[in-house]
């Protein structure tokens, strides 16, 4: 007989709050092996009447569907309470998910309904779900020596880039709670960087500025204590894309000065029309006029001119600049999973360089904070796509989100940034 949908429901919260009460006032080991024993081996649990809700569950209609969904759940009720709480979540984290990635051979001597179970928990193990689940383990666990092996997959590098945690580790069914905790570690990530990056710009206008006293960089050098790049550009590569991001690109204006230029002027737009035009030259403005010319200019015009016309004499308002500036990244970066083609993007990278591209998509970004995550979801998609391409391979990508990770940095962090601008004086 079915299980109704109610009783169902009533079942899956029974098996939640019972991990949630395990979490809670038990070791992570003991929670593990509970997890180890209830899910992965199936059998034997200590707690018959869990066995058996979770049996009723694995036996239900919709289990080949759900199955993998309420497994994630359950999984992350583990995973958010080690976030918030544990000291040692790079140990624990990984060795908890390392539990579904060994899933042994079925026993002959296993009743059907552990066989089930167990199948339930293969198919998971092949699901969205779980590979969400592996790169938060690598997120954790990915060492600084790893991370600089060029041969290594570009999944290996994720925890380099917060902007993706969101999008390559949530899911749309996850907790509230799985978000506020990934946010909390993402925000921890982001200042940890921030302050890295300060650091070694201070140092190195320190050395900049007693390289000129001395007339020597080697006697500069010797002065003070270095500071370790944070990134996994060259210096050259490094304090050129800070000289990009930090001082003028366009004169002596910098990527925020035009953003707050175009926003004034666009506010004087009658129409949506006008201000599409306003937004190509704005957007233009700042790209080389031997790639510009080479049909870019010509193939963006079309695009802006065409996109969403049925507004065209509307007045400019929140919600149609949002849209554009999305349909914008979509055009330039790429549109969707389902639609992955992304041959502007790679034009623009291979002509314009990593740095200059990141700075027009930058443009569009600085136009209003809402549009920020659309740019990172793009770029998520990317990651999605290429995520076990060896690094020397997408050299390109892995440019690309160095080049971002400093860009949104420097644009939105939440330290006094002011002394950068004597960045233009970083010795080469």
């Amino acid at each position: 007989m079915p299980i109704q949908l109610s009783s169902l429901n009533q079942k899956k919260e029974k098996i939640y709050n019972h991990l949630q009460s395990c979490v809670q006032q038990e070791t992570a080991e003991k929670v593990i092996e509970r997890y180890y024993c209830l899910f992965v081996k199936a059998t034997g649990y200590e707690e018959p009447e869990i066995r058996d809700t979770l049996e009723a569950i694995a036996k239900g209609d919709k289990a080949e569907t759900e199955f993998a969904s309420f497994l994630s759940n359950c999984c992350y009720i583990a995973i958010n309470h080690w976030l918030r709480q544990s000291a040692d979540p790079e140990n624990i984290i990984p060795e908890f998910v390392k539990i579904f990635e060994d899933i042994p051979a079925f026993a002959r001597l296993q009743t059907s309904a552990s066989r089930r179970i167990r199948e339930r928990v293969s198919d998971f193990n092949k699901s969205q779900h779980f590979l969400r689940m592996q790169r938060l383990r690598r997120l954790l666990t990915t060492t600084e020596e790893t991370q600089k092996d060029k041969s290594q997959p570009l999944a290996i590098l994720l925890g380099r880039y917060p902007f993706l945690y969101q999008n390559c580790i949530l899911t749309a069914d996850n907790y509230p709670q799985t978000k506020q905790a990934l946010k909390k570690f993402q925000k921890q990530q982001e200042y940890d960087f921030e302050v890295s990056l300060s650091r070694y710009i201070t140092n190195q206008v320190r050395l900049a500025r007693l390289a000129e006293r001395y007339g020597s960089l080697a006697k500069a050098q010797n002065a003070i204590l270095p500071k370790p790049n944070p990134t996994l550009l060259k210096d050259a590569e490094l304090i050129a894309t800070l000289q990009h991001f930090i001082s003028g690109v366009e004169g002596k204006s910098t990527y925020r000065d035009l953003a707050q230029r175009f926003l004034t002027h666009s506010r004087k737009a009658d129409t949506f029309r006008t201000y599409k035009r306003d937004l190509y030259e704005y957007l233009i403005a700042s790209i080389d006029d031997s790639y510009s010319k080479q049909q870019f200019n010509q193939r963006l015009a079309y695009f802006i001119k065409n996109t969403l016309t049925e507004w065209d004499w509307e007045k400019p308002n929140e919600q149609l600049i949002l849209r554009i500036a999305n349909n914008l990244l979509k055009f330039l970066v790429i549109e969707s999973q389902q639609k992955i083609d992304h041959y502007l993007y790679l034009d623009l990278v291979t002509n314009l360089g990593p740095t200059k591209t990141i700075g027009l998509l930058l443009k569009i970004v600085l136009i209003s904070n809402k549009i920020y995550p659309y740019l990172t979801s793009r770029f998520a998609i990317l990651y999605n796509h290429y995520e076990n391409t060896p690094r020397h391979n997408v050299h390109w990508l892995f440019k690309s989100l160095e080049n971002l990770n400093i860009a949104l940095t420097i644009h939105y962090s939440s330290l006094d940034l002011s002394y950068w601008s004597s960045a233009n004086s970083l010795p080469n």
